[in-house]
């Protein structure tokens, strides 16, 4: 493997990592945003 060919690879895995974590926090925003709804409605 070329060195840049392992810089593109790093990239592509750490953006995955990123969207991940974007992901996880949206979940997070979304069940806290459930609970005050649920709150809210009762």
């Amino acid at each position: 493997m070329q060195a840049q060919d392992k810089e593109i690879v790093s990239m592509i895995s750490a953006r995955q990592e990123a969207r991940q974590a974007l992901e996880q926090l949206s979940l997070l925003k979304d069940k806290k945003n459930y609970s005050l709804y649920r709150a809210l409605s009762t």
